[in-house]
């Protein structure tokens, strides 16, 4: 395969090009940059946001051994992606691509997204893993987590999901009250007396194992989650 830059960013299109852009809190105005200027380093003009035809962000994902990891570049037939292990943004990995599940790009619009698959292994072909709403993350203590937006699956439709799943194996804790005071909600809860983390915070529910015996359980949550649906 050829080397692919898979563009992450903020993009617009002036005059039928597209440029990469910066915006600024309270101005009407992108600073323009050239696609591959990836920091933003050499301005090339400002413009008013009323003159782009499109504006549109990129956001390149890989999934590698069932976990998705954000996706930056192909060379030499191999990914680079980012894994966050003990909060280091710098942990740059790389993999054949041909060992991977698949690559992809989803290009975001104010009313539509898009989905353009990279690469796919074969086997994965009836079952894109880009197509899935729900997904394994990994954590930076290199245990697993699943998290979705509320317009997907709210708060109390993701717990009645898990105890549909798990029935009497599951165990609720009390929410922390003096975070439900400020608006944001977490509780342990119990497996198999295996212990996770539930919270939702800006609209993002999160599900988080406390140790790795926990991490075969988020794969579990995630294939059932993906069988039922969104809300």
């Amino acid at each position: 395969m050829e080397n692919i830059d898979l563009h992450m960013g903020e993009f617009v299109v002036w005059h039928e090009c597209t440029y990469r852009v910066q915006t600024y809190l309270n101005t009407n105005e992108y600073e323009l940059y050239d696609v591959g200027d990836i920091h933003c380093t050499k301005p090339i003009q400002r413009i008013s946001t009323d003159n782009v035809s499109d504006s549109f962000s990129r956001v390149a994902f890989c999934q590698y051994r069932s976990i998705e990891y954000p996706a930056f570049y192909i060379k030499d037939d191999k990914c680079y992606y980012k894994r966050n292990i003990n909060h280091s943004n710098d942990k740059m990995c790389c993999v054949s691509i041909y060992d991977m599940d698949e690559i992809w790009v989803r290009i975001n619009r104010r009313k539509k997204s898009t989905i353009d698959t990279v690469y796919i292994n074969s086997k994965y072909k009836n079952n894109k893993p880009s197509c899935k709403k729900y997904s394994v993350e990994e954590m930076a203590n290199g245990n697993y987590m699943t998290s979705h937006l509320e317009e997907v699956k709210d708060l109390n439709q993701t717990i009645e999901d898990l105890n549909k799943l798990y029935g009497d194996r599951i165990k609720f804790q009390t929410p922390v009250l003096e975070m439900l005071i400020m608006d944001y909600y977490i509780c342990t809860f119990f497996i198999d007396d295996t212990s996770f983390c539930l919270d939702c915070d800006y609209g993002i529910n999160t599900i988080s194992v406390d140790n790795e015996e926990g991490n075969p359980y988020i794969f579990e949550m995630v294939d059932h989650f993906n069988r039922t649906g969104g809300v």
